[in-house]
């Protein structure tokens, strides 16, 4: 059934995976729904699942969209020839918009390697070479992870582990880019946070001032989700006190606790610069140690 080409073919117009010259004549459709039936496993090396490269459950639709609908997003291409490029950029490009058109997981895998390239396109021929026959699709889930094995370099797994080692929060960083840091590095170390509840602790052990002062007593019975929706309430608050008592200063003093019409200086002490001090949109730091931006005029 295996053509010289080392592929087994449903008619002479199709072929049981990706090729190179499916791609060309814009078989790719066909060719992923061929019958997986293969003339054996190839000689090359198949891509290993590493800890490095955790399963992230991904939620798909049902949809089968169309390969015109996918071509329209204009989503990335990747060729894997720049050991410094971060694969996880083109799965983010590719599979989030996919997901947005409720496409179905494995048609995601049938679209999101039609942009492979060069090196990834070759690796994505072997990987499915490898597998048995009349084996199921990849998910989503699987091509993610055979392909962050292969292409994401070891240099770039340790740097990567680093920063999310030390990553905590700064008192110019809002909770909000602080969790997204969080989420995005977690990934590359997923020993350091094994469960929900030892990635609720790494989170809140990391937070700035009364944030941690706040979330602590209360991580153990939270989830995740809500310890990072709570934080942003205590931060909110804070920034809120701040402003009422920015309200609360003198236009013509600049004293608390009193407003312009209260004022006990007399009329002739008005200094015009002390409004020009008080107006402009400053940058000030509330006592969790995130940054709050009011205006004062």
């Amino acid at each position: 059934m295996a053509g010289s080409s080392g592929r087994s073919t449903t008619n002479a117009n199709c072929c049981a995976y990706y090729c190179l010259t499916c791609k060309r004549n814009g078989k790719v459709i066909e060719c992923v729904r061929g019958t997986g039936a293969y003339s054996g496993r190839s000689s090359a090396p198949q891509a290993t699942l590493q800890t490095q490269a955790p399963l992230h459950t991904q939620t798909f639709g049902n949809k089968k969209v169309s390969l015109q609908e996918f071509l329209k997003l204009k989503s990335p291409k990747f060729t894997g020839s720049d050991n410094s490029a971060d694969p996880q950029s083109f799965l983010d490009g590719t599979l989030k918009a996919l997901r947005a058109l409720e496409c179905s997981s494995e048609r995601a895998v049938e679209l999101a390697t039609y942009k492979l390239e060069d090196m990834t396109n070759t690796w994505y021929e072997t990987v499915l070479l490898g597998r048995l026959v009349g084996a199921t699709p990849l998910t989503s889930d699987e091509f993610t992870k055979l392909l962050k094995n292969h292409f994401l370099s070891g240099s770039l797994i340790k740097k990567y582990t680093r920063d999310f080692e030390r990553l905590v929060q700064t008192p110019d960083m809002d909770v909000s880019t602080y969790n997204t840091k969080f989420c995005k590095l977690s990934i590359y170390a997923p020993y350091l946070v094994p469960t929900e509840e030892a990635r609720v602790k790494r989170f809140v052990d990391g937070l700035v001032g009364r944030l941690y002062t706040g979330m602590a007593p209360q991580m153990k019975n939270l989830s995740y989700f809500d310890v990072v929706d709570l934080a942003r309430k205590i931060e909110n608050k804070g920034c809120d006190e701040h402003a009422a008592s920015d309200l609360r200063e003198c236009f013509r003093c600049g004293q608390l606790e009193h407003h312009l019409r209260d004022c006990p200086q007399p009329p002739g002490n008005f200094n015009q610069a002390s409004i020009q001090s008080v107006a402009p949109t400053q940058a000030v730091h509330n006592s969790s140690g995130a940054t709050c931006t009011r205006n004062k005029g």
